[in-house]
């Protein structure tokens, strides 16, 4: 038995797979099995996994009569996999070739660990400009994060075979993201703070068509996790939901209301049932908050009121909210000219 299986699904992509494929075999981790499906293809994709398999025993291939799509592909790939552990790469994206070493070594010397993501490169075909994505790596903020939005990317992905039964869920588009979430509930996740992969840019990509299902279907995943919590969420509850999980640039005054009530909702909850880390969960609540508060203190005696709420002045110190408070009081609505004047003072000051 392998000690990795390197799971890959392959549909249209002739002009990718090569690197992808030669991206595994120059590994300088060797004891693996490269599995890849050819889900359907119109192009010459199978055509070139032929070739790789006929040059490496290490490769498996296997073509599906047409095209299932990726979820169906994907639990495909996991009925088939042999390894202790099991590694994801997309078919158009490139493993760093110490990628499956520092993962392997981290999860030997990790027991407690089922799931290890990593950082990736993007890059687009003709040009020199790159960005990154590292995630974090302490497992119970992780944890807590994934409440709200994913914390791993696909083709970084490595976590333990006793996993797999749990495979991807047909109704959830957004595959990963609720299969992530299913292995938190039953043991440690994390992330390495290295990159790990290089992710192509391009329409269509798997990693784009992936960014899309998530936007789409999350509401399924978060409300799955808010049961969970022992909160039945309400349509609005869940719009705000969203709202919060994603960066906030812009909130009326009806949406804080909302806002704030609900991030008192979630600390009661957790409060109640400890289903999250009580400490962990205080803090990303915190870091909620205060990505919408800076723009928020504009609605005045309303914003001052939330400040005045028991579970909101418990999870934010006292310099922080005297910081808005005092804000609200100079440029909020219905703004006093003397904290307006005063405000204009310190900012002399400073």
């Amino acid at each position: 038995m392998p000690k990795v299986s390197v799971m890959m699904p392959a549909y249209n992509v002739e002009n990718y797979i090569k690197e992808a494929i030669e991206s595994i075999l120059n590994q300088t981790f060797q004891d693996y099995e490269l599995i890849i499906i050819d889900d359907g293809s119109t192009d010459s994709t199978y055509q070139v996994m032929e070739y790789y398999a006929q040059k490496s025993n290490k490769i498996r291939i296997f073509k599906n009569e047409k095209n299932e799509g990726l979820v169906y592909t994907r639990n495909r790939l996991l009925e088939l996999a042999n390894g202790e552990y099991l590694a994801a790469l997309d078919s158009d994206d490139i493993s760093l070739l110490d990628r499956l070493e520092k993962q392997v070594n981290f999860l030997d010397k990790n027991p407690e660990i089922d799931l290890l993501g990593g950082g990736l490169e993007f890059f687009r075909e003709g040009s020199d400009e790159k960005s990154y994505l590292l995630f974090l790596t302490d497992p119970e903020q992780i944890e807590c994060k994934l409440l709200f939005h994913n914390m791993f990317t696909q083709t970084a992905i490595i976590y333990r075979n006793k996993v797999k039964n749990l495979k991807y869920h047909n109704h959830a588009l957004a595959e990963d993201y609720d299969l992530w979430v299913r292995i938190s509930w039953q043991g440690k996740v994390t992330n390495l703070a290295d990159v790990l992969a290089l992710c192509r840019l391009h329409s269509e990509s798997i990693s784009a068509k992936r960014d899309d299902d998530m936007k789409k279907n999350d509401r399924l995943i978060h409300i799955k996790q808010l049961i969970r919590l022992g909160i039945e969420p309400t349509e609005k509850e869940l719009d705000i939901h969203r709202k919060i999980a994603h960066q906030i640039d812009s909130i009326t005054k009806e949406e804080f209301k909302e806002a704030i009530n609900w991030i008192q909702k979630l600390l009661i909850a957790n409060q109640k049932n400890e289903i999250y880390p009580l400490i962990a969960f205080e803090n990303e609540l915190r870091s909620r908050l205060l990505s919408f508060f800076p723009f928020s203190f504009q609605f005045g005696e309303t914003f001052i009121s939330a400040l005045q709420n028991p579970k909101i002045n418990y999870l934010l110190p006292f310099k922080t909210r005297f910081k808005f408070w005092f804000l609200a009081k100079s440029k909020g609505e219905n703004a006093s000219n003397f904290y307006s004047n005063l405000h204009k003072l310190y900012k002399k000051v400073i």
